[in-house]
C-alpha cells in the first residue's frame, strides 16, 4: 500500500471530503497517528448563522481526538477558517467531522456513547485513555441536546414514579405513557416536584389542560402537586403501588407474629409472591401454614381478595362496591396493619377506581426502572446527581438505543 492510498483510506475513515483535504499523516514517538487537514486555497465557507458564502478572514489551529487506527491513538489537526460575514462579523466556521469546541470528532463521540450503554464512564476513560471529566462533558452535551429537543405538544397521559439514587436521595421520573419516553427527571418527591415538571412541560410546548390522565403512587405530595399543576386531569393511583401497600401490611403482620410462630421465619416471599410463581415446596409450606390459625393467614386471605378485585373485569361501579366491602372486612379483621391500609385505600378510593375506567398503570415505567437500576449497578452509585440524571436521559436518546 502506498502513501496516496493510505491518505485516501484515512480520509474515508475520518469523513474528510471536499473542500477539505487530508494533506499528510505522521506517526510520533509515542506511535500516535496525526492527520493534517487543510482546505482548498480560495475556498469560501458558509456563515454559521445566515449560511451566506463568505471569504476566509484568518485561521485558528485546532486538534480533535479521533477513533483509534488499530491500537494507535489518532488525532486530526486543522487550521480552521474564520470567515468575515457582512451581517454577523468574523467567526469560526463549523467543521463536518466535529461539533464546535469539543476536542473530539463525531465518530469518537458516537463510539463513547455506544460504550456508555453497557459501561461506566470511568471504565470507558480507562479504555480510550481520556479523563472522566472530558467524557462526562460529552455525556452531558448529548443529554442536553435530548432535553432541548424534546417536544410535548401531543402528550395527554403521564406516568410518574420515584426511585432512589442512593440512600434516601430520591428522583422522580416522568414518562409519556403513550411513547414510554422519559420526559423529565426531578430531584425529590414533593408537591413542588410536580410544579417544576409543569414549568418544564410548558416550556417544551406541553399544554397542561390537555393532560387527561396522570398515574402515580399514593404519595400525598404527588397528589397535591398534580391537583394544583394539572387541574383538568384524572389521577389514577397505580395498581401495582396500591397492591404493594397491601403486601406491606401483610408483611408487617408476619414480622410481628414470627416471634410467637417460628414457622413463619424465612417465609416472606411465600406470602408475597403470586401462588403460581411458587416452587412446589413453597406451595406445600403455604398450604400447611394456611390450615393453622395464623394472623398472617388471615392477612393473606385479605391480600388475595384485594388482588382479585383488580383481576376481574369490573366496571367502576362494581369495583367501588367490592372495595368498600373489602375495607369493611379489613377494619373488622382485628389486624391494626390492615385497619391502617384500609383507611388509606378509603381516602384514595376515587383515584384507585379511575384504573377501572381506562386500565392505566405505570407498567411502562418498569422498563425504565430496570434501566435505572442497571445504570446504578454499573457505576456503583453516582457522586453527582447531575451525572446520574444525564445518563438516564442519554439512555433514552437516539444516541443510546439498546439493540
Amino acid at each position: 500500500m502506498n502513501k496516496e492510498n493510505d491518505i485516501k483510506i484515512l480520509s474515508l475513515m475520518a469523513g474528510i471530503e471536499e473542500p477539505w483535504i487530508l494533506e499528510k499523516i505522521e506517526v510520533d514517538i509515542n506511535k500516535d497517528l496525526h492527520m493534517y487537514v487543510k482546505y482548498k486555497r480560495g475556498e469560501k465557507f458558509r456563515c454559521n448563522q445566515c449560511q451566506k458564502l463568505c471569504p476566509v478572514h484568518d485561521t485558528i489551529e485546532k486538534t480533535w481526538r479521533h477513533l483509534n487506527c488499530f491500537e494507535h491513538k489518532t488525532y486530526i489537526h486543522c487550521k480552521v477558517p474564520r470567515v468575515k460575514c457582512d451581517k454577523h462579523g468574523v467567526h469560526l466556521i463549523d467543521v463536518p467531522w466535529a461539533k464546535a469546541n469539543t476536542g473530539f470528532t463525531l465518530l469518537f463521540e458516537e463510539f463513547v456513547m455506544h460504550l456508555a450503554k453497557k459501561m461506566s464512564v470511568h471504565s470507558i476513560s480507562k479504555l480510550v485513555g481520556e479523563s472522566d471529566g472530558k467524557l462526562w462533558r460529552i455525556v452531558h452535551r448529548y443529554a442536553k441536546e435530548y432535553i432541548e429537543n424534546i417536544e410535548f405538544s401531543k402528550v395527554t397521559k403521564i406516568g410518574l414514579d420515584e426511585t432512589s439514587r442512593k440512600g434516601h436521595e430520591y428522583i422522580t421520573v416522568f414518562i409519556d405513557l403513550d411513547t414510554s419516553r422519559v420526559m423529565y427527571i426531578a430531584e425529590g418527591k414533593k408537591a413542588t416536584t410536580i410544579e417544576e415538571f409543569r414549568d418544564f412541560f410548558k416550556k417544551h410546548n406541553g399544554i397542561p389542560d390537555n393532560v387527561t390522565d396522570i398515574t402515580c403512587d399514593m404519595n400525598m405530595g404527588y397528589t397535591t402537586g398534580i391537583k394544583k399543576a394539572f387541574k383538568k386531569c384524572k389521577i389514577t393511583y397505580d395498581k401495582f403501588h396500591v397492591i404493594k401497600a397491601v403486601n406491606e401490611a401483610l408483611d408487617k403482620v408476619r414480622k410481628k407474629e414470627v416471634t410467637e410462630q417460628p414457622i413463619l421465619k424465612k417465609t416472606r416471599y411465600i406470602w408475597l409472591k403470586n401462588k403460581r410463581n411458587l416452587k412446589e415446596s413453597q406451595q406445600e409450606s403455604l398450604k400447611r401454614m394456611s390450615k393453622m390459625n395464623l394472623k398472617t393467614g388471615r392477612a393473606y386471605r385479605l391480600k388475595l381478595a384485594f388482588q382479585d378485585i383488580y383481576n376481574r373485569n369490573y366496571t367502576v361501579e362494581i369495583a367501588e362496591g367490592e372495595f368498600k366491602e373489602w375495607i369493611q372486612w379489613a377494619v373488622r379483621s382485628k389486624l391494626p396493619e390492615f385497619k391502617s391500609v384500609a383507611k388509606t385505600i378509603g381516602s384514595k378510593l376515587v383515584g384507585i377506581l379511575n384504573y377501572f375506567e381506562k386500565r392505566l398503570t405505570n407498567a411502562v415505567l418498569e422498563g425504565t426502572n430496570s434501566m435505572i437500576q442497571s445504570i446504578k449497578s454499573r457505576a456503583r452509585g453516582y457522586k453527582k446527581m447531575e451525572n446520574f440524571k444525564a445518563m438516564i436521559y442519554l439512555m433514552n436518546s437516539e444516541h443510546c438505543i439498546v439493540g
